[in-house]
């Protein structure tokens, strides 16, 4: 049940529908294209693509313990860096009224348009920190977002996150590549330190990391 009012503008360019079974036999995947698969996946709804359809155990491991770590059940609007084709976005939009997902691939963010969520308002947007919407949030999830940014950039980032979500819990879900410091939790100390909040969350699984902080005092947000 909504608690109030969605507080931005929601591109309604997807049906809503609810939960059903197969309506047609899944394409053998070795004939059907990489992208923009029109099968129906075990909740019948579409599937955007293959990697979100042939989701790893380890992703799928990596998506549950990011759940498992929010700090709260239910958000009024959850804000995801780093959405791809939308596979943690069908999960967060059962513990929230509404939902953005930003990514700077077009492609993927096409795929993910493809999602029908009957949960929510759900909108996915092609940018990166520059086009942040103003919020508020109350959850920010940064997928995968830090890497390769500069301490400025990530200063910069803290700087936008502080508007928009001054009294948000924040998720930094890190993938480790093999070989990889399964430490790699630089980047997000580096957010953590520029918000000016405490890290209250961390756990190390297999090929990834997740961290959670939340504000204390921040930034008053935007008019």
């Amino acid at each position: 049940m909504r608690s109030r009012p969605f507080p931005f503008p929601i591109d309604h360019t997807a049906a809503m529908v609810p939960r059903a079974g197969l309506s047609r036999p899944i394409p053998d995947a070795l004939e059907t294209p990489m992208t923009l698969m029109t099968a129906e996946d075990m909740y019948g709804q579409p599937v955007a693509s293959l990697d979100l359809f042939f989701r790893s155990d380890e992703r799928r491991a990596r998506d549950a313990q990011t759940l498992a770590l929010l700090p709260r059940q239910h958000y009024d609007s959850v804000l995801e860096l780093g959405c791809g084709t939308g596979g943690l976005a069908r999960l967060l939009a059962l513990r929230a009224d509404g939902y953005i997902g930003i990514d700077v691939a077009a492609e993927a963010v096409a795929n993910a348009g493809l999602l029908r969520l009957p949960f929510g308002e759900v909108q996915f947007l092609q940018g990166d920190a520059g086009q942040i919407p103003r919020g508020p949030f109350d959850l920010v999830v940064v997928s995968d977002w830090l890497a390769g940014m500069t301490p400025e950039e990530i200063s910069a980032l803290a700087l936008r996150l502080g508007q928009v979500a001054p009294e948000a819990d924040v998720v930094c879900v890190s993938d480790i590549a093999p070989g990889e410091d399964t430490g790699g939790s630089r980047a997000p100390a580096l957010l953590a330190r520029a918000l000016g909040w405490p890290l209250t969350a961390s756990h190390v699984g297999r090929g990834f990391r997740i961290d959670v902080f939340g504000a204390a005092e921040g930034p008053a947000a935007l008019d």
